[in-house]
């Protein structure tokens, strides 16, 4: 569990580096698709 939720805070991380980099669909895709997983 804790290796996964290491992961999902690089995943955040990522998402963020990719939002700055004004690729707003791609971030939006990546937090929507890491919603449906979870849940």
């Amino acid at each position: 569990m804790i290796i996964l939720t290491f992961l999902s805070l690089c995943k955040i991380m990522f998402s963020f580096v990719f939002l700055f980099n004004n690729n707003w669909q791609y971030f939006i895709v990546l937090l929507f698709g890491d919603t449906l997983v979870r849940y």
